[in-house]
């Protein structure tokens, strides 16, 4: 899935896409609050959308929202509103003159606990084949963990073993693009 066109006419130009080099991903405090907020026992695994920049080595998460509006009700946990997506990749892409896009997706089991690793491997290669997650989109794994907050990364490529990212937590970012 490609989030790149809009009926509106184009985006602003936009900063560097993710490449070969993506090791880290840094998580605002925004973006661990909205996640937090999430971390509830659910009936059904939630996922949801990312939106950040990259620079060097580096993707900072500076959103994270539903993939889908609150009141639908889907028995397919891969669902999102293309709309929606739409919508908030053109909103956020002019809100931020283009340095913000969509750069994966995240996700929390039904029971809110940190999957384990083989666990979320079959769920990234399903998401692969959906075209939510691959070489420039991350799958970020969100739940408790031994009774802490916790968050894992991965790229996918194919059916191969998708790729673990470094995590670590921004307290005080303020702006993604460093001014």
């Amino acid at each position: 899935m490609c989030a790149h066109r809009t009926p509106f006419g184009p985006l602003p130009p936009t900063a560097p896409v993710m490449g070969d080099n993506l090791e880290r991903v840094a998580v605002t405090r925004g973006v661990v609050g909205t996640l937090r907020g999430h971390l509830t026992p659910r009936r059904a695994p939630q996922l949801g959308l990312l939106f950040g920049a990259v620079q060097g080595d580096t993707l900072t998460l500076a959103v994270a929202m539903r993939a889908s509006w609150p009141s639908v009700q889907t028995h397919d946990a891969f669902n999102i509103d293309e709309r929606l997506l739409l919508g908030a990749c053109e909103a956020l892409g002019f809100l931020s003159s283009g340095q913000l896009q969509w750069c994966g997706v995240w996700h929390m089991h039904a029971d809110a606990q940190l999957g384990r690793t083989e666990t979320d491997a079959k769920l990234i290669r399903r998401a692969v084949r959906r075209g939510l997650v691959d070489d420039r989109r991350i799958w970020l794994s969100v739940g408790w963990e031994d009774g802490a907050f916790a968050l894992q990364a991965f790229l996918g490529y194919g059916s191969a073993t998708p790729v673990q990212l470094m995590v670590e937590t921004l307290q005080f970012l303020t702006r993604v693009n460093g001014r």
